[in-house]
């Protein structure tokens, strides 16, 4: 089984602001509580290794899980960082357009030095092309990455949705999902 689970709260979600590889920010007060509410949640769950991005409110919440896990291996991979959002990495995005166009695959571009949806989706089917053929069906893996990088999960497991919206699969701060791997199959809770 695959636990897939986006850090806690930053002051950069709390505010609206575009924060991709590039804004290292930690998380915030909420965001703690998040992560340590979480963790209490998962701390019967097996984990057999865990895979994390290498920003700082991703390593935080990690951290904060693997309090319950103290034998688990934390193993930092840099293709579960936030996508590269490029010159608007740090912009305002109050009403939150900018952000839900940037995750339309019908309209993506590889514009202002932006990363696009599909070097994003190469770079984490990758990772979890490599991580399938590593750990056996019978492993509780653990990642600790980003919305983003959800949200090229699910495509990775379900394929890109019909309609090219990837905010279809938009995971809040302190999420859960759970990927069957033996199905490729999420599992609701």
């Amino acid at each position: 089984m695959l636990f897939f689970v986006r850090h806690g709260q930053t002051n950069d979600n709390l505010n609206h602001i575009i924060s991709g590889c590039k804004r290292d920010v930690k998380l915030n007060k909420t965001g703690m509580k998040q992560v340590k509410q979480m963790a209490q949640e998962l701390k019967n769950v097996t984990f057999d290794i865990c895979y994390c991005s290498p920003l700082i409110r991703a390593k935080q919440t990690a951290k904060e899980i693997l309090k319950f896990h103290q034998n688990v291996t934390m193993i930092v991979d840099d293709r579960l960082k936030e996508r590269d959002f490029g010159e608007i990495e740090g912009v305002e995005d109050v009403s939150n357009v900018i952000y839900t166009e940037i995750w339309d695959k019908k309209i993506d571009k590889r514009a202002n030095g932006m990363e696009s949806i599909d070097e994003a989706f190469a770079r984490v089917s990758s990772f979890y092309d490599e991580i399938i053929k590593r750990h056996s069906n019978k492993e509780n893996i653990l990642i600790v990455a980003h919305n983003g990088i959800a949200r090229l999960t699910c495509c990775y497991f379900y394929g890109f949705p019909q309609s090219g919206d990837l905010n279809f699969y938009d995971v809040d701060n302190s999420d859960v999902k759970k990927f069957d791997l033996v199905h490729l199959n999420l599992v609701d809770e």
